[in-house]
Parts: structure tokens; C-alpha cells; sequence
């Protein structure tokens, strides 16, 4: 954190001592699929690299989408309360990449097999990715209370959170960097509907690293309370904060683009067994039971963080 930062922080009282220190503290590790394409950039260099397109950005022709991690920074929210500060880290990704489904079906032996997992392209695909965790620290000591993980629109708060190595690490998932405290596969939107069994699935493994203690930039800090306790305090605002639309675009896309990538990656054999119990036409049913059709026929940019109603209020 800049000297600059840290002045305009302790100027912007009631930030108590300890919470400033532990800004930088529990600025998290992210660790990343090994299989990863899409990784953090900083907010300036997306800018950089888009153009206005409606009430949103697109990527520029040739524009990469796999981020910057060399220059990517991490964008700190704090707000207090009476006895505890929630201490929001932001990472912005320049591309989200599609969704992974697993499924399974019933066999002749009335058990269920599995298919082999699924990319679900373009489900969930979109340019422009805003994903943060949440550090809840103790006013009077600093300490590290507990840690909410953002999940696709819902999350995992985790008390008490245990250090590693003095460390918070978290684990972003491939493709939507969902974050999570351990490796392994995460599934969510599971459903079960007569011979098929269906779940999205967050890949969760250890590879690249990036370390964003030194990389916070503090954007943000309020007093949380009622009546004149709720107060926004003096953070100088980042000039890209000017920009107000969203950070990615709205595109539609062809219901026939998903039933052929989901044919490529079940392959020929899981193809066939989808085939006993209406094919890939299924795909439909499973769409609506999931709650995911929407997304997977359109995709649209995020909101900023400044925008969301977790900004000053609680996860």
C-alpha cells in the first residue's frame, strides 16, 4: 500500500489503526486451476484495452482476455462498524470464461454413471469479471475474524478462518474464479429429474499464484450505521471510477451453439447415452431446471462493485 494510500486512509477517521494495518495483511493469495486461461488485470489496463459498446465494454480487436498478471493490482472496500470492519478485496478479470457441467445418467444396471465433464460454452461466458472476498477484522486488535468466499451470486463465510503461514489463501475456480478455501470439485445448481442427474461444477486445483499484499489499491470506506452514523468517508476516488456502465457488453447467443460444444465435449460414447433419454434436446428441461438458461443464450458485463448493494451494506 502507497504512503499515499495509507495517509488518505488514516485521514478518513473512524478507520481504527488496527483495521488500516490489516488491509494490507490479509490481502489475499489467489491460487489458480493449472488449466487457467483467465487471469486478474488491473482496471486501468481494461480500460485500456475496450471500447464503449451501448451501455457497456468490449474488448478491442485482438485485445487479450487472459488478463495481466505482472501489473494487476487488488481493490480494497472498507467498511466499519462498532466492533468489527468488513474489509472487501475486488479482482477484476478481463474475461469469464464458460461454465463446466457434470452429469450423470441411469444406467441399465439402475445405478447412476458418469459422463465425462462437459464445457458448457457460451454458458457463462462474458467479458469483464468482478469477484471479491471479505475479510472481517476485529476494531480494537486487527485480527481476522472470519472470511466470506463469493460463489456465483451466493458465498461461503468461513469462522474462524485459519491462516496459512500467516496468509489468506483462496482457490479460484476455473474459468468463473468462484473462490473457495481448499482444492477439489465444488458442485452447485445440482438437480435431479427422473433418469438424469445434473450439476455445474467449480474445478478447483493448485497451480499459478498471485500474490496481491503490495498490489491493494483502497477505493472506498464507509461507517455503517443508522441516522448520522452512516457516513462515506474521504477515499480519493480512482479516476476509472468515472466510468459507470458495465464492464463487459450484452450479446445473444445461438441455442445451437451450446448443443454442439456439449456434443464435442461428451464425446461420442456419452453423446449416445444421452441420446436413450431425449438427446441432447434434454438440454432444454436442464436448462430450466438449473435456473441457468438465461445466461447460457445471453451474456452481459458486470455491474461495478460501487454499484452493488454489499458496497455499503451487508454480503
Amino acid at each position: 500500500m502507497t504512503p499515499l494510500l495509507l495517509a488518505a486512509l488514516a485521514a478518513a477517521a473512524p478507520v481504527p489503526a488496527p483495521v488500516r494495518k490489516a488491509v494490507e495483511a490479509y490481502a489475499p493469495i489467489v491460487r489458480f486451476h493449472p488449466q487457467e486461461q483467465y487471469f486478474p488485470i488491473s482496471a486501468e489496463r481494461y480500460l485500456a484495452i475496450t471500447q464503449p459498446v451501448g451501455n457497456g465494454l468490449r474488448l478491442k480487436p485482438g485485445a487479450p482476455r487472459g488478463g495481466d498478471l505482472a501489473t494487476a493490482k487488488v481493490y480494497a472496500n472498507v467498511k466499519v462498524s462498532d466492533r468489527t470492519s468488513d474489509i472487501q478485496y475486488w479482482f477484476l478479470y478481463a474475461y469469464n470464461g464458460p461454465g463446466i457441467a457434470y452429469l450423470k445418467y441411469l444406467g441399465k444396471n439402475l445405478r447412476f454413471q458418469p459422463l465425462p465433464d462437459a464445457v458448457m460454452a457460451p454458458c457463462g461466458r462474458h467479458e469483464g469479471d468482478w469477484e471479491h472476498v471479505t475479510a472481517t477484522v476485529d476494531n480494537r486488535t486487527g485480527a481476522l475474524l472470519s472470511l466470506y468466499l463469493a460463489q456465483h451470486g451466493h458465498g461461503q463465510n468461513i469462522k474462524p478462518y485459519k491462516l496459512q503461514n500467516g496468509r489468506v489463501v483462496i482457490y479460484a475456480s476455473k474459468n468463473g474464479h468462484a473462490s473457495f478455501p481448499v482444492e477439489g470439485r465444488h458442485y452447485y445448481e445440482e438437480k435431479k429429474f427422473g433418469p438424469i442427474e445434473f450439476r455445474l461444477v467449480n474445478l478447483v486445483a493448485k497451480g499459478r499464484a498471485f500474490d496481491s499484499r503490495g498490489r491493494v489499491q483502497i477505493i472506498g470506506a464507509h461507517r455503517l450505521g443508522g441516522g448520522a452514523q452512516a457516513a462515506s468517508l474521504e477515499i480519493p476516488a480512482a479516476p476509472w471510477m468515472k466510468y459507470t456502465g458495465r464492464w463487459g457488453y450484452e450479446e445473444k447467443h445461438p441455442r445451437e451453439a451450446l448443443k454442439a460444444q456439449m456434443k464435442q465435449s461428451l464425446g461420442s460414447s456419452g453423446a449416445k447415452a444421452m441420446e436413450r433419454f431425449g438427446g441432447l434436446k434434454l438440454l432444454d428441461t436442464i436448462l430450466d431446471k438449473a435456473g441457468i438458461r438465461g445466461e447460457c443464450f445471453a451474456e452481459a458485463g458486470p455491474t461495478p462493485p460501487w454499484s452493488k448493494g454489499n458496497w455499503k451494506g451487508a454480503e
